[in-house]
């Protein structure tokens, strides 16, 4: 496999799944990410390493101290992998969409350099289904008594 071809088709299978691929560097705390992924999140085209405050004033502030305290634990080596579900405002309609994102650190030993990789897709439908379930129990279940 030609290897300029790889990262195009990874990008393809990821797409063709409904999953997006981002990654973060604690040097320079910015935040890469896919074209796909950016239009997920509901960002303007632009340039794909952003500063890490783009995309934590995306996420709802009830779901905050969820993302960073999981962040938080994924960095500090007491939880792998990082996976955590929420909710974002997109920028131009103030819609909520729930995400959930999921990666690994990688922690270069000798300067403690750390990257973290991973995907993320929208979860929005499973969650309006499963809201609708519990609705729907909740009425049978009252209906009974």
């Amino acid at each position: 496999m030609n290897g300029s071809a790889l990262p195009i088709r990874v990008e393809l299978a990821l797409r063709a799944a409904g999953m997006y691929a981002w990654s973060w560097d604690s040097e320079s705390r910015l935040v890469a990410c896919t074209r796909s992924a950016q239009e997920i999140l509901g960002l303007a085209p632009g340039p794909l390493r952003r500063p890490l405050s783009v995309y934590e004033r995306l996420v709802l502030a009830v779901d905050r101290p969820l993302v960073t305290a999981t962040t938080e634990q994924a960095l500090s080596g007491a939880r792998t992998p990082l996976e955590a579900t929420f909710r974002i405002a997109l920028p131009t309609s103030g819609a909520h969409r729930w995400l959930t994102a999921r990666g690994r650190v990688h922690r270069d030993e000798m300067t403690g350099h750390m990257t973290v990789a991973g995907v993320l897709w929208q979860t929005t439908a499973r969650r309006s289904t499963a809201n609708v379930m519990h609705h729907f129990l909740d009425v049978i279940c009252s209906s009974w008594q």
